[in-house]
């Protein structure tokens, strides 16, 4: 009943108060400005685009890039006009980038009366059918210039009011009507001979036909299988909440879902295993990973093994455990030079180990206590890592076997990626005795250590840059000092750290990874949709889809809103497919395999 009682005082708040909450830390109130102002954006969407399905990813874009920029509105009783502003800017973006005609004619020219948009022309005089009838009132809706165009379509879409558009617009009361009254006077002229007087209540039903669907209910949500694939994102769990209310997208997904009937199993398998499973942070594969689900919608079959989190291939182990090796010899007291000879001879990777040791060695510079009992306990969760991932033909089972890192949990197979090294937290390798005395004996020294330990096994052998991580924390530990509070956050993120462990090899160049994130999201969507996108990206999601079906269109849309929503609440995700200049960019080929 509080929480109830809470909901209901947060949504009659106003605009101005829910920016605060949200200001403040709190993302829940979005959801209610979302759900506000969603017929308005997409309303105003559509009247540029002239296109229902173009016009939900306009006005997805749109709210995605408001409440990422809320911090730049300066006056939070203005967000309506501020909204709008940016609705325009993501449509003409939009149109730009896929409808270059439109763009042309309407760049710098929508509140215009002088528009080169050709007249509506009906054709000859004679009895016309409901159907068309109702595909020529919405050619004449299109043919108004969007001066008009756009408060009449907002005006009957969301069943807004005069005020509502005229606030929306931020012009005054009488102007908002005064368009929309010369809106329906100018759709008598375009539609001539069609014109009758059943032809406005037509206006109304041809809207009502695109109207973001009503039944959008927790019954509803918590019963379909599109409400299982969102691992780390807020919608994890597939229970209902104001975020998912709000989600219009998945309203339609979910819509989607329903006039399919039952589902095949292969489809349940997909969305419950790989699609779920897909790598939250992009894995050190990427794309590899995210293509393998397109194979699988293709090819109506799930992976044995969804090679996602905490899916770590043979290779990349071997890589880690070369690290390894130069880290013990450091521990060890070996010289540089020495472990440098040895790691020439029996390292997997083939690189300067003279040059790496020696760095190194350097970046850690002079030997203490906290130094060392860090190192050991970086040391053992990179080997914790190496043993518990997974893989086709590595079930936990061929690396680090003589060693206890942990508790381990024999499962009985099946496609579970934890079924055979239990994992279902980041603590299990403290069940080893030894780490128990080292992280004593650091609680005990190394002021801060909680938070000290919190950053420092931050750290997943199954992401894109995993090895540039544990560049950053060794940087950071060579940072400490013994003597004095050791600086937790030098565990951080920091892009300065040189790279000593030449591993640039072993992650991708960043922005060849957003170019082909940026393509291949179109495409996704040009394919649900019907109208396939152009380039090499599109034509190989074209080639792994096949035959396009609505059962495939289904997935395809729901994966398309699952890889959004966790760009957008995954950092590391993010910072791979939308890196900023500062981020260090490797050299490691795409895996599009």
């Amino acid at each position: 009943m509080v929480e109830k009682t809470r909901e209901r005082d947060v949504a009659e708040r106003t605009d101005v108060e829910l920016i605060s909450l949200i200001r403040d830390g709190d993302p829940e109130p979005y959801n209610l400005l979302v759900a506000r102002y969603q017929g308005h954006v997409y309303g105003l969407a559509y009247s540029l685009a002239g296109n229902w399905e173009d016009a939900q990813d306009i006005a997805q874009e749109t709210f995605i890039r408001a409440y990422v920029n809320l911090d730049q509105l300066r006056e939070p009783r203005r967000f309506p006009a501020w909204l709008r502003r940016i609705t325009f800017s993501v449509a003409m973006k939009w149109l730009k980038a896929f409808r270059t005609g439109l763009f042309e004619q309407l760049n710098g020219r929508v509140d215009l009366d002088s528009l080169e948009i050709p007249d509506f022309a009906p054709g000859p005089q004679e009895v016309v059918e409901r159907k068309e009838l109702a595909e020529a009132v919405q050619r004449a809706i299109q043919s108004l210039p969007p001066k008009y165009r756009i408060p009449l379509t907002m005006f009957h879409l969301d069943g807004l009011s005069f005020q509502k558009v005229a606030d929306f617009f931020d012009i005054p009361l009488g102007t908002a009507k005064s368009l929309i009254h010369r809106a329906r006077e100018k759709l008598k002229v375009s539609l001539g001979t069609y014109y009758s007087e059943e032809v406005l209540p037509m206006v109304q039903e041809v809207f009502n036909e695109h109207k973001l669907p009503a039944e959008w209910t927790k019954e509803v949500y918590e019963k379909s299988i599109s409400g299982r694939c969102w691992f780390y994102t807020p919608y994890d769990g597939g229970k209902w909440s104001d975020l998912v209310s709000g989600d219009e997208e998945l309203r339609q997904i979910v819509a989607m879902e329903s006039e399919l009937g039952p589902l095949p199993s292969w489809a349940r398998s997909i969305v419950e295993g790989c699609m779920y499973h897909v790598g939250a942070c992009g894995h050190y594969l990427f794309p590899g990973t995210v293509l393998e689900v397109l194979d699988a919608i293709g090819q109506e079959t799930p992976p044995p093994l969804a090679h996602g989190c905490f899916t770590v291939e043979r290779a990349q182990k071997k890589t880690a455990l070369d690290y390894c090796l130069c880290l013990d010899a450091w521990l060890a007291g070996a010289s540089p030079e020495d472990a440098a000879n040895e790691l020439s001879a029996l390292a997997f990777r083939k690189i300067d180990w003279q040059t790496v040791c020696a760095d190194l060695w350097n970046v850690l510079g002079e030997r203490d206590e906290i130094k060392e009992l860090l190192v050991e306990r970086l040391l053992h969760y990179i080997r914790y890592n190496v043993k518990y991932t997974v893989w086709d033909d590595d079930r936990g089972h061929e690396f680090c076997r003589d060693e206890y890192l942990g508790k381990f949990s024999q499962g009985e197979g099946g496609s579970d990626i934890l079924a055979y090294y239990e994992m279902p937290t980041f603590d299990y390798d403290k069940q080893s005795p030894r780490v128990q005395r080292v992280e004593a004996r650091l609680a005990e020294i190394c002021p801060n250590w909680p938070r000290v330990r919190d950053n420092l096994l931050e750290w997943w052998l199954c992401a894109p840059k995993s090895f540039r991580f544990l560049e950053r924390k060794l940087w950071s530990i060579g940072k400490g000092q013994s003597d004095g509070p050791f600086d937790s956050e030098l565990l951080g993120t920091y892009e300065s750290v040189p790279d000593f462990l030449k591993c640039e090899d072993t992650y991708p160049n960043h922005d060849e990874a957003a170019a082909w994130w940026r393509e291949f999201m179109v495409a996704l969507g040009g394919w649900w949709k019907g109208t396939p996108a152009k380039g090499v990206v599109a034509d190989d999601v074209s080639q792994r889809l096949g035959e396009s079906t609505s059962l495939k269109r289904w997935l395809v849309r729901l994966y398309a809103r699952r890889l959004r929503r966790l760009e957008e609440n995954n950092e590391q995700f993010s910072r791979l497919v939308n890196p900023k200049h500062t981020h260090k960019r490797g050299n490691k080929p795409l895996s599009l395999r």
